[in-house]
């Protein structure tokens, strides 16, 4: 049942599961023709420990209260073998982790288990479990574009194009990037140029200083913000953490973001800048590739509107049941 519950593909109607009351000589002959072509099952490893911190909140629910466990399994639509697994509670944990991860593509169905598990956890336990499920239904390949570039020195920042319609969105690919893996990596949102300080300087010196600022917070560096650039030269950056520095295109002109991300990343090659790309904006990508950069990444595939609008459905469905507990 373990070794069930760590199968993602099956071949559907090949070796059709047998009916709960089929014979027990039956049952032994299906799940030793469906096991009989693997070897040792071989997953990603950080695939497996993001489903089994999930299974760990779930281990926690069904001590705390099984039949809530048990229906949210019912609502994914988990068949009779896989619900009698749960309630033997024999690789339960994980099986159930591994259908919750898959249910984030199918974002009402998420929801609806999460709510049957609200009774079972405390408010901080379900906060963490939606904040490690609401990666899941960002595309893989799409998330590696968020993934810096590894060399023999270490790794190099990328300037990454995202066409999506919010930040939220840019964390969700940056999170299913690392497995959503807490605390390996850091991320904010420059403010919109209305919020910026209004002087005479040049735009560029004004998304410069903006830029800096923030940077204190995605470094966790010393909050002494007055030495501006100053205070952060010479900073490497913190074992295990990715660093992202997300911008609008549409608060900005292009040529200002590049040649202020170009000029940050000559002191730390390492961060990472999203650029964030608003329906009316997925154009500029030609103007960025005007500028030839090596390290520009077009995130492909991109978020559909539907995608986004599921995302968004999903996000603010969890919002709501986590407002239901405080």
């Amino acid at each position: 049942m373990t070794l069930q519950a760590a199968i993602e593909d099956r071949v559907q109607g090949v070796n059709p599961i047998p009916s709960a009351d089929a014979p027990i000589r039956v049952i032994i002959d299906w799940a030793m023709q469906e096991f009989a072509h693997i070897g040792v099952v071989t997953r990603c490893p950080d695939v497996q420990r993001w489903a089994e911190r999930i299974a760990d909140y779930l281990d926690q629910a069904a001590k705390n209260a099984t039949k809530s466990v048990e229906r949210a399994a019912g609502i994914l639509g988990m068949d009779e073998i896989r619900l009698a697994q749960i309630k033997a509670r024999v690789g339960s944990d994980l099986l159930l982790a591994y259908e919750l991860m898959a249910a984030a593509k199918r974002g009402p169905l998420l929801s609806q288990a999460l709510g049957e598990l609200q009774p079972a956890l405390d408010g901080r336990s379900l906060e963490s479990l939606i904040q490690q499920l609401l990666p899941g239904w960002v595309e893989d390949t799409a998330a590696k574009c968020f993934l810096p570039d590894k060399s023999s020195e270490g790794f190099a920042g990328r300037i990454i194009f995202f066409p999506a319609k919010g930040m939220w969105m840019a964390s969700h690919h940056v999170q299913r990037a690392l497995f959503a893996r807490p605390g390996s990596w850091s991320l904010r949102e420059l403010a919109d140029e209305d919020d910026l300080p209004s002087d005479d300087r040049p735009l560029v010196e004004v998304l410069m200083e903006a830029c800096v600022q923030e940077l204190y917070t995605v470094f966790l560096a010393h909050d002494d913000r007055s030495q501006g650039l100053d205070g952060l030269i010479g900073i490497t950056p913190s074992e295990g953490v990715k660093d992202y520095l997300v911008v609008s295109l549409a608060d900005y002109p292009a040529e200002i973001i590049v040649e202020v991300a170009t000029e940050l990343q000559r002191y730390f090659p390492w961060l990472n800048f999203i650029l964030l790309a608003p329906p009316d904006h997925e154009d500029a990508i030609k103007e960025i590739e005007v500028f030839n950069l090596a390290n520009l990444v077009n995130v492909e595939p991109a978020p559909t509107p539907v995608s986004q609008m599921a995302a968004y459905r999903l996000k603010k469905s969890t919002d709501q049941l986590l407002k239901s507990c405080s």
